[in-house]
């Protein structure tokens, strides 16, 4: 609703000044449109001192069609949430790992990665033995997730790693698979 708000505010604002300066008389003071354009500033240029100076601005000028609707309801408009999250450091623009993948996924040696199956540690107290066993084994994760996994990390997560004992060894390395 709030980036509603702001596109709203942010065309209403542009839209609004022009005509609204060429039609008041010049001693009505005007909005300013160089102004941030958070939800803040947005309600309090509509909320504050402007408001009663459009609204005598509004009975000077008669039969305005656009200061009689000048705040409408902006339009209802579904955002579709993305999870593409690339982190840059303030200081240098590098990109910085979204630590969360590093704590939940492991990178095999191939590029593919490994998973937990959800809810492996929730009320395993009602689940039968044969559903406990299916949820410790993991899951690879798909092409379009890895290509995600793979942006969501540098290049220092990325690299092969060799563990003494490593218990998934046989796995970093593909076999009898033609690219």
């Amino acid at each position: 609703m709030a980036a509603a708000m702001r596109v709203f505010g942010r065309g209403l604002m542009r839209l609004s000044v022009p005509m609204v300066q060429a039609m008041a008389p010049p001693r009505v003071a005007m909005l300013n449109p160089v102004r941030s354009f958070s939800v803040g500033a947005l309600q309090a240029s509509f909320a504050g001192p402007a408001v009663p100076l459009l609204r005598a601005t509004a009975q000077q000028i008669r039969g305005s069609f656009f200061l009689r609707n000048a705040i409408v309801a902006p339009a209802v408009t579904t955002v579709m949430p993305v999870r593409s999250l690339i982190r840059c450091s303030m200081n240098k623009g590098k990109k910085k790992t979204v630590k969360a993948v590093v704590h939940r996924f492991l990178r095999l040696g191939c590029g593919l990665w490994l998973r937990r199956q959800s809810g492996y540690k929730k009320r395993l107290w009602r689940k039968r033995p044969k559903q406990r066993k299916r949820l410790r084994d993991h899951i690879l994760c798909n092409k379009t997730q890895s290509k995600k996994l793979d942006k969501m990390v540098t290049g220092f997560w990325k690299r092969r790693t060799w563990y003494i004992g490593d218990p998934f060894q046989m796995y970093h390395d593909r076999h009898n698979f033609l690219p």
